[in-house]
This record gives structure tokens, C-alpha cells and sequence, in this order.
């Protein structure tokens, strides 16, 4: 005996799980955008433990305190030949 409506809910709850999936897993999966975000999170993380390790390096570390990936896109999209 517990309380009124939990062994309603809970005999749902187990009638809905026996049956088999109809979509493509992970049923409870997460967004494209949720999954992009904590991507690009990561790397940031990742890029700016790499960038605090390198050695060498004291005065960019001096005056940049993380990469910031903006100003790298700018310096990788100049000119290579002037």
C-alpha cells in the first residue's frame, strides 16, 4: 500500500516500457543545438588547457590569457602571399 495513484502511474509506467521503440535512438536524446554547444564548450576548455601547458610561449601568454578562436579565423584568412 502507498500513496493513491502512484501504483496507477507506476503499473503505466510499466505497461508503456514493454513496448519496443518506434524512433531512432536515443529516445531521450538531446537536441543538435544542446549537442553543438556543449561541443564547442569543450574544445574551448580543451584549447585553452593546451594554450596555459605549452611551453614557451611568455609573452603571448601575457598578453592573451585564452586563444580566442575570432581573431584566429581573421589571421588564418590573410593573405599568404603579401
Amino acid at each position: 500500500m502507498g500513496i493513491d495513484g502512484n501504483e496507477i502511474a507506476d503499473e503505466l509506467g510499466r505497461h508503456g516500457s514493454s513496448y519496443p521503440l518506434t524512433m531512432p535512438e536515443p529516445a531521450l536524446g538531446i537536441s543538435v543545438k544542446v549537442a553543438r554547444e556543449v561541443i564547442r564548450g569543450w574544445t574551448r576548455w580543451e584549447t585553452g588547457g593546451v594554450f596555459a601547458v605549452l611551453r614557451g610561449q611568455r609573452q603571448a601568454k601575457g598578453f592573451f590569457k585564452r586563444p580566442y578562436a575570432k581573431r584566429a579565423g581573421e589571421l588564418l584568412n590573410l593573405s599568404k602571399t603579401s
